[in-house]
């Protein structure tokens, strides 16, 4: 599996002798111009939420409009991501939570079988989650 991530603290996993050993790939620090082709490479996208749970990932509609499986790892329940994952058919949202570790893994691997070489073509994205497309954004900053 690859996985593509800009949290830093994920991609030091790749060091991992035990990440390693489960055949999965973390992609580096690449420049904006290059993500649509690493979008399309990659099987799922894991976005990490931010440990206040307050602010809105700056990734996550980037990774809605790619139409890939996306795995969203969050901290706290008021997590800003959450409410608009949970509209995105190909989402999986998991709690950090040690004592819930087996069924999170549990849930992780059925939700990748699941949606291996799924993806949503971005009209189905767009209509799903019409108040973020750009238009919607500017209708409102604009009234």
């Amino acid at each position: 599996m690859d996985v593509y991530t800009s949290a830093a603290w994920v991609r030091r996993l790749s060091n991992n002798p035990v990440f390693t050993k489960s055949g999965s790939s973390v992609t580096s620090w690449v420049p904006a111009d290059m993500l649509p082709a690493l979008f399309e490479k990659h099987d799922c996208l894991l976005s990490i939420g931010e440990l206040p749970g307050k602010q809105l990932s700056s990734k996550i509609f980037g990774y809605m409009a790619s139409g890939k499986p996306i795995v969203h790892i969050y901290h706290t329940d008021d997590d800003a991501n959450l409410p608009y994952l949970a509209k995105y058919p190909l989402a999986l949202t998991i709690k950090d939570d040690e004592s819930k570790l087996p069924e999170n893994a549990s849930r992780l691997c059925r939700f990748l079988l699941w949606a291996r070489g799924k993806k949503l073509d971005f009209d189905v994205v767009s209509e799903t989650m019409s108040e973020c497309t750009p238009e919607a954004v500017c209708l409102e900053l604009v009234m």
